[in-house]
């Protein structure tokens, strides 16, 4: 084989790797900046609900869940939406079935912890 040759397919396979390499990083750097996008939205999403429900409480009375409950509720969405996107209309209601279901049994908990014992 021809010396130069050989060269010339040593800086293209050396070019083909370098490119790859690129390729993976900037892709990488893409994903985390998208899944932080959707966590700052979800982060203010969850803050709105909650100063929402806070001037409800406010207003017209009864008790409120600590705003951490809304963070963990809406950050429950993320990996919905990041790790179930090809799932069929059903199976995507019944995820959210399940998630509601979780909800509602940490609201109660919550409730029960928050209300007062009466002695």
């Amino acid at each position: 084989m021809d010396t130069a040759l050989i060269a010339a397919l040593s800086a293209l396979g050396g070019a083909l790797i370098g490119s790859l390499s690129s390729f993976a990083g900037i892709y990488l750097a893409q994903r985390q900046e998208t899944a932080r996008a959707l966590r700052k939205e979800l982060f203010a999403a969850a803050t709105t609900a909650w100063n929402r429900k806070y001037d409800y409480a406010r207003e017209h009375g009864g008790r409120l869940l600590p705003l951490e409950d809304f963070i963990i509720d809406f950050m429950s969405l993320e990996d919905i939406i990041t790790n179930y996107r090809d799932l069929s209309d059903e199976e995507l209601f019944a995820l959210l079935k399940k998630r509601d279901s979780q909800y509602h049994k940490l609201v109660q908990y919550r409730l029960d912890e928050l209300t007062p014992k009466e002695s």
